[in-house]
C-alpha cells in the first residue's frame, strides 16, 4: 500500500524495566514478546506499522543537561482507524501474550493513544533506517496538560527552525496524549492509568548528523529556557535509539 491520504490513528507503549531486571533481561523479555505478537494475524491485519524501539548507547543527552535515562523501551503503533487498534487491543490472542508478560510489563508501563504532530518530514513515507533521539517529558504536578503541551510545542517550534536542525533532521514528531483508547488498556490489557506524558521523536539519516544538533550552542541555550521557564528536564527519559520494524505496509 503505498502511503495512506489518511492520518493513520497511533499509539505508543513507554515500558521501563522492573527494578529487578537487567536491561538485557528486559530486552530480551520484550524481544520476545513483539516477535510473539508480530506473529498473530490481528497484527498483520490490523497494524499499518508495529515498531519496537530498543535504547542504545551511542548518544548521550547530557549535553543538555538531562538526567541518565532508565532502562526503557517502546512500542510504536499506527492503524487505519481507531477501531482497528481497539480490536487489536481486544483481541484474546494479544491479550494473552499481554497477561503472560505481566511480571516484566505492567508495572511501569505507560500507554496510550496520541495525537501525532509532525514538525519535519522529509521521509514522506518512505522506508529506510535512521537514527532516533526519544525524548519523554511528564507534565508536572502543578500545570494544566494544554499549558504544558503549548510550551513544549513552543520550545519544538524554536528548536526546527535552526538552520542545523533543518540541515541535519529528517524528520520530527511530537506526540501528544489522548485518552481515545485509555478504557481498553486499563480494562483489557490491565494496564495502569497512563502518566501525563508528552513523546518529542527527532530522526536523522547519521549518528554524526544527530550529534551535531545536540551539541549546537543555540540548541543547548533552548532547552535551558525550557528548564528554566517549566522545568523541562524534571522526570524526562530521554535517549537515542534503534528501531526494528515489525509491521510496516507504507510503500517506499
Amino acid at each position: 500500500m503505498s502511503a495512506p491520504k489518511y492520518n493513520p490513528f497511533c499509539v505508543i507503549g513507554i515500558y521501563r524495566a522492573p527494578d529487578h531486571s537487567s536491561r538485557e533481561e528486559f530486552e530480551k523479555n520484550m524481544a520476545k514478546l513483539m516477535h510473539d505478537v508480530k506473529l498473530l494475524p490481528v497484527a498483520q491485519n490490523n497494524m499499518l506499522k508495529l515498531n519496537v524501539i530498543y535504547q542504545n548507547d551511542k548518544l548521550s543527552f547530557k549535553e543538555w543537561g538531562l538526567p541518565e535515562a532508565p532502562t526503557t523501551v517502546l512500542v510504536t503503533g499506527e492503524s487505519e482507524t481507531a477501531e482497528h487498534l481497539v480490536e487489536y487491543i481486544r483481541d484474546p490472542s494479544i491479550a494473552e501474550l499481554i497477561a503472560k508478560a505481566e511480571p516484566f510489563l505492567h508495572g511501569k508501563a505507560c500507554a496510550f493513544s496520541a495525537d501525532v504532530v509532525t514538525k519535519i518530514d522529509r521521509l514522506q513515507g518512505t522506508r529506510r533506517e535512521t537514527c532516533h533521539g526519544i525524548l519523554i517529558f511528564k507534565v508536572p504536578s502543578h500545570m494544566e496538560v494544554g499549558d504544558y503541551h503549548r510550551k513544549i510545542e513552543s520550545v519544538v517550534d524554536k528548536l526546527v527552525e535552526l538552520p542545523v536542525a533543518q540541515e541535519h533532521m529528517v524528520k520530527h514528531t511530537i506526540w501528544f496524549q489522548n485518552d481515545i483508547v485509555a478504557p481498553e488498556l486499563q480494562e483489557t490489557w490491565r494496564f495502569p492509568e497512563a502518566e501525563r506524558t508528552v513523546v518529542v521523536m527527532l530522526e536523522c539519516d547519521t549518528w554524526v548528523s544527530m550529534n551535531q544538533i545536540l551539541t549546537h550552542e543555540e540548541v543547548k541555550r533552548i532547552i535551558g529556557d525550557g528548564k528554566n521557564d517549566f522545568g523541562l528536564h524534571v522526570e524526562s527519559n530521554c535517549f537515542s535509539a534503534d528501531v526494528d520494524m515489525l509491521v510496516y505496509k507504507y510503500d517506499s
